[in-house]
């Protein structure tokens, strides 16, 4: 069991560290702007839900 929990934490770890070094990174910018234009409301009042 340990063996294949190693094996599988490899896979994790290999595939993460491709998505930050490899020829096309890992981008969030996207997300993030849409996160900060377009914020969580409440149904009620339409406030923010996270106020920053």
């Amino acid at each position: 069991m340990t063996l294949v929990r190693l094996y599988i934490g490899w896979k994790w770890l290999s595939a993460g560290w491709g998505k930050l070094t490899g020829a096309n990174p890992f981008d969030a910018s996207g997300f993030l702007k849409g996160a900060v234009a377009k914020p969580i409301l409440e149904t009620g009042s339409n406030h923010p839900l996270y106020p920053g």
